[in-house]
């Protein structure tokens, strides 16, 4: 199910909860920039903010400093968490490997399958 703009005010990052960052770093360490164009693509140590209570990484010196710029742009909704899972009523981790942009906006999910299913639904 995906879900209307009128319900995304309630999943902007931190108000529906702590950012997903098992790892210690948000969406498993993959560049939210990088997601928002269309890639997955890991970030780079090198290339750290702090966003969220939570370490994000970004794979170059342009994607860290647009996301430093604006940072509600490029993190993702739902606290990163799978958007397959928050539409079923419960959390679930989610990278950067999967994602989905709807309306400007970007989801991660868990896994490709999950993606087909959200969006299906």
């Amino acid at each position: 199910m995906l879900l209307s703009s009128q319900t995304w005010g309630a999943y902007e990052l931190g108000i529906y909860g702590a950012v997903n960052a098992p790892s210690g770093t948000a969406l498993g360490g993959f560049d939210p920039v990088a997601c928002r164009f269309g890639g997955a693509e890991r970030g780079d140590a090198r290339f750290t903010a702090e966003y969220g209570g939570v370490l994000w990484l970004f794979a170059n010196a342009k994607n860290h400093y647009a996301f430093v710029a604006t940072p509600g742009l490029f993190a993702p909704m739902l606290g990163g968490y799978c958007a397959f899972a928050v539409s079923k009523g419960f959390t679930a981790s989610a990278s950067g490997e999967s994602f989905h942009i709807e309306e400007d906006k970007l989801f991660a999910l868990d896994s490709d399958q999950s993606k087909e299913q959200w969006r299906a639904s």
